[in-house]
């Protein structure tokens, strides 16, 4: 542990390992109790159990790509837009709230119906609207059962103080998107507690 990094225990932020020092142990006592609990504030979270849970979500690009609640995954079904290739989103926008944190956590998972060759599926996040960030993807061949889908997590350093953070579904279809579907099982965003913004690099 270097000089630096040990002003890191205790001070309010949870080195858990995602950006680089853990100290989520008994050792170092949950980074003296920064990882119990976790600070955060909530931004959203979204489980889809219902139809209602699709407000706020928005259909972007794809002439003819649709969403809708699936009861059986119970997620927010992604269905491409018509008979030839394209790229369809489901897009949802968390306006003016990078303001609440430095370090955004953005959690997803997904699953997929349809696809074939270089089809693909995966959930991407963006805090300066800018660069995406893929949290999780799925392929031709990894969405032939129900117990296929991917989950992924991560921490990333937010824009400016009141930029969006932007959250997509994206399908990418090679032939047929009509027949080509993603689902969003759950996403959760928090914004962490913390002004420092030191563990970009960790030494």
């Amino acid at each position: 542990m270097s000089e630096r990094q040990a002003t890191w225990l205790g001070d309010g932020f949870c080195d858990n390992g995602q950006l680089g020092a853990d100290y989520d142990c008994a050792k170092f006592n949950r980074d003296y109790g920064d990882c119990s609990p976790f600070p955060q504030a909530l931004l959203a979270v979204d489980a889809f159990s219902s139809a209602g849970d699709l407000a706020g979500w928005a259909v972007g690009t794809q002439t003819g790509a649709t969403i809708s609640h699936d009861e059986l995954h119970n997620a927010l079904r992604l269905r491409g837009g018509g008979f030839n290739d394209g790229t369809s989103y489901a897009v949802y926008t968390l306006s003016n709230q990078a303001a609440l944190g430095n370090f955004v956590s953005v959690s997803a998972a997904i699953k997929a119906r349809g696809l074939e060759k270089s089809d693909a599926c995966s959930f991407e996040v963006s805090v300066d609207g800018t660069s995406w960030t893929t949290i999780a993807s799925l392929a031709d061949g990894e969405d032939d059962s129900d117990d296929d889908g991917a989950m992924g997590t991560a921490v990333l350093i937010s824009g400016a103080p009141g930029d969006d953070i932007v959250l997509r579904l994206k399908l990418e279809a090679s032939t047929d998107a009509f027949f080509d579907y993603c689902f969003l099982a759950g996403v959760w965003v928090t914004a962490l507690e913390t002004t420092s913004t030191d563990r970009k690099s960790v030494v």
